[in-house]
């Protein structure tokens, strides 16, 4: 009987625990990425140098090691990718119309909009001319971030106008599509929460707190707490919205991680955005394993 021939894109550390089941089950593994120093090439047993979004090198690669299955995990840039590679392939995936959904932020607020989170003003630019004429119809601050990337890259916190001109240019070449949000910061408590989708039914795991370092420049958590320290009532309100939000998007089986804000004096959620994927910072691998 032949192995199975996993592919598995990304190489970072939250790809590793990934490689190492597809392992421990007696899997072939083949890791996609950019060149460097990541620890999944040298986890995998095979390792194809490809960026993540070179959807067409990588089926090609794909069809000709006739690969079983391709994921991943704790990123979102391969996301459209792995979809795409499975359709073609006529794999297990979640299609690339439900990819768009999962990466797109504006698109995906969008298709939300009924399900219960409360709506900040949101619009997205192309240029720092269109970025001053929204901002001036809102109240700072303000938060920019691209349409299309992860891990708070090019994501930054406004005071005023001339924050929005010094930061723009950073946030929009995070953009793949050249595309950033700008809406109204909703400044309240910050959590995460994940979730499976099988046979039609969605798994909700515990609520997490998240902290994130005290800069003005930095989203990015120094800290999460499980089980979250935020009351019963509104975490059951947050994932009656997650709920609802995951069968929206209409994710047919995998992993979801969402990011909600909470104001706990009013009683509003805030939906940041929901990942086709397990969370990072090691949620899916270690906290949620």
């Amino acid at each position: 009987m032949r192995q199975k021939r996993v592919m598995i894109l990304g190489a970072g550390v939250g790809q590793v625990p990934l490689i190492q089941k597809a392992k421990q089950r007696g899997h072939s593994t083949i890791v996609v990425s950019i060149p460097g120093p990541y620890p999944g090439f040298e986890a995998a047993d095979q390792a194809l140098m490809i960026d993540v979004r070179d959807r067409d090198a990588i089926l090609a690669e794909a069809r000709n090691l006739r690969i079983d299955a391709i994921l991943t995990s704790q990123t979102d840039l391969p996301v459209p990718t792995a979809a795409y590679v499975a359709e073609r392939l006529g794999l297990p995936g979640i299609g690339t119309d439900c990819a768009e959904k999962f990466t797109d932020k504006h698109l995906m607020r969008t298709l939300t909009e009924d399900c219960g989170a409360v709506r900040i003003p949101s619009e997205k630019v192309q240029s720092v001319e269109e970025a001053v004429r929204v901002s001036r119809k809102m109240a700072y601050p303000l938060v920019i971030k691209p349409l299309d990337n992860q891990g708070s890259r090019g994501v930054f916190k406004l005071e005023s106008e001339a924050d929005l001109l010094n930061r723009f240019s950073v946030a929009i070449e995070a953009s793949f599509a050249g595309v950033v949000l700008v809406e109204e910061f909703f400044d309240a408590w910050e959590i995460r929460v994940d979730g499976v989708m099988s046979n039609g039914h969605f798994l909700q795991l515990p609520v997490g707190d998240i902290q994130d370092y005290d800069s003005p420049d930095l989203f990015i958590p120094q800290c999460l707490l499980y089980p979250s320290a935020l009351p019963a009532d509104l975490q059951q309100k947050v994932l009656g919205i997650n709920s609802r939000i995951v069968e929206t998007l209409r994710i047919p089986f995998g992993l979801t991680h969402a990011e909600y804000r909470v104001n706990t004096e009013t009683g509003e959620v805030l939906f940041i955005e929901v990942g086709a994927r397990g969370g990072g910072h090691f949620i899916s691998s270690d906290l949620m394993p």
